[in-house]
C-alpha cells in the first residue's frame, strides 16, 4: 500500500511539474517580441545607407573603367549578403513611434536589392551603370536621418 501511495504521489508531482512548465512556456510564447532599441534601429539604417553609397561608388567607378568587372561583381555580391543581414535585423518590431520609418527602410532594402542584382547585367553599359548608381544614391538619401 505504501508503495502505491508513493507511486501515485510521484505521478501527481510529475503532472504538476508538467502543467506548470506548460503554463510558463505558453506565457513565454504568447508574449509579444521586444521592440528593437532605437540605437539598434538607427545603426541598421546607417548600415543600409553605407551599403547604398558603397554600391553607388562601385557602379560609378565601374562605369568610368576604374574597376574590373570581376572585382565589382564580387563586391556587389558581398553587398547583397550585407542586405540580408540588414533585413534580418529589421525582423524585430521597430521602436515605438518609428513604424513608418521602418516600413520605408524595408522598402529601401527591397529596392537596393533589385538594383544590386541589375548591376551584373549592366556591366558593359556605362550609361546603365551611371543610372543604377543614381538610383543607389537616391535610396541612400531617402533613408530616415539622411542629410538633405
Amino acid at each position: 500500500m505504501k508503495h502505491d501511495a508513493t507511486h501515485y504521489a510521484l505521478i501527481a508531482g510529475a503532472w504538476i511539474v508538467a502543467i506548470v512548465a506548460g503554463v510558463v512556456l505558453w506565457q513565454l510564447a504568447s508574449e509579444l517580441p521586444q521592440a528593437m532599441p532605437l540605437d539598434d534601429f538607427q545603426r541598421t539604417v546607417r548600415k543600409l545607407r553605407s551599403d547604398a553609397l558603397e554600391a553607388q561608388a562601385l557602379a560609378q567607378q565601374l562605369a568610368q573603367g576604374q574597376l574590373t568587372e570581376r572585382f565589382s561583381a564580387e563586391q556587389h555580391r558581398r553587398l547583397g549578403r550585407d542586405l540580408e543581414n540588414v533585413r534580418k535585423a529589421l525582423d524585430k518590431p521597430p521602436p515605438r513611434g518609428h513604424e513608418d520609418e521602418a516600413s520605408k527602410v524595408r522598402s529601401a532594402i527591397d529596392r537596393l536589392d533589385t538594383v544590386l542584382k541589375a548591376v551584373p547585367t549592366a556591366m558593359a553599359d556605362a550609361g546603365a551603370l551611371r543610372r543604377l548608381a543614381e538610383q543607389e544614391g537616391a535610396i541612400a538619401r531617402e533613408l530616415p536621418g539622411s542629410p538633405p
